[in-house]
């Protein structure tokens, strides 16, 4: 993803009324996207949805004193949403699926392409923007003038992993039902160390067990969130959740405590071997290459923990 342009302009100095001016204009921005070269099109109806406290300003003056450098600038520098979906991380996690082309005038705009659920999602983000689908030069899927993409993220977090999970599509093999993803998302599941079970098309897509994302679902929005905890034969149902749910709570599992896990009983008989089934569990960690799973995959065990307790 290329670093995006901005104009990094000394709004410290700001007047109150200008700041409120800024932070109205930066909020319009992300609810209804680019309104037009300099908010020229802007109705006078969202100046007052967001204004706070007297003195909301006339339409003519909002178009005189804002500039869409300005609203970069207090979009990135400024505004921190508190959604625990739709927030800055997610979004530049499900943006992994494309290209940003940043503009030094304009807002910039998402193109990807070979994703319907990626659309499917963006058109429900409540994000500002013009989403189309049909074919721009290489791509087949364009979101354009998305003020969003200023938003700051952190790729260290689950939000983000979240979203580049989400931005899968499923994929069957051999009666099993894999998740597909470019082969550019194979850094971000590396951090993760999360395995790589195939490659296809002579290594364009990666083929990943859905258990990862079920895992991560939490973070998902609702819809997309019961469509990964009913998948039909996810491949790694059977060795996934029991090993993570063995590394971080204990051996006493609990049926579907996480996404797939079955029950103590079941685990017990499939993993039976003279050493023992927990030694057997412990060996495929192992051998798997799961002992270096990042924390954060740890954190989204134990929330499930917390969500079954609500």
């Amino acid at each position: 993803m290329r670093k995006f342009h901005l104009i990094d302009l000394d709004h410290g100095k700001a007047s109150k009324k200008q700041d409120n001016l800024y932070m109205t204009a930066s909020k319009i921005a992300l609810k209804y996207g680019n309104f037009g070269r300099g908010f020229n099109n802007c109705d006078e109806c969202y100046i007052q949805e967001f204004w706070e406290g007297d003195g909301c300003p006339s339409t003519e003056y909002f178009k005189k004193h804002v500039s869409v450098s300005t609203v970069k600038w207090y979009i990135h520098h400024k505004l921190d949403l508190s959604d625990k979906i739709w927030n800055g991380d997610f979004l530049h996690g499900v943006a992994t699926t494309g290209n940003i082309n940043w503009g030094i005038r304009r807002f910039p705009s998402l193109y990807w392409t070979v994703n319907d659920n990626v659309f499917r999602m963006i058109n429900k983000s409540g994000f500002g923007g013009k989403l189309s689908h049909y074919k721009i030069n290489k791509y087949s899927y364009g979101w354009c003038g998305v003020p969003a993409l200023y938003l700051k993220h952190n790729e260290s977090s689950t939000n983000f992993m979240a979203g580049v999970l989400a931005s899968g599509v499923f994929h069957k093999k051999d009666g099993f039902t894999y998740v597909k993803y470019n082969s550019s998302h194979r850094k971000y599941l590396e951090k993760w160390s999360i395995p790589i079970e195939d490659e296809i098309m002579n290594g364009r897509y990666v083929l990943v067990s859905p258990i990862w994302g079920s895992v991560f679902s939490l973070k998902m929005p609702e819809e997309e969130k019961s469509k990964w905890l009913n998948i039909e034969r996810p491949f790694g149902r059977n060795i996934y959740p029991p090993i993570l749910w063995k590394t971080y709570v204990n051996n006493d599992f609990t049926k579907d405590g996480i996404p797939y896990l079955r029950s103590r009983r079941w685990i017990y008989n499939h993993y039976k071997s003279e050493r023992g089934a927990m030694k057997t569990l412990e060996m495929e960690r192992v051998v798997r290459n799961l002992t270096q799973l990042n924390k954060g995959i740890k954190d989204m065990v134990h929330e499930w923990i917390k969500e079954d307790k609500k």
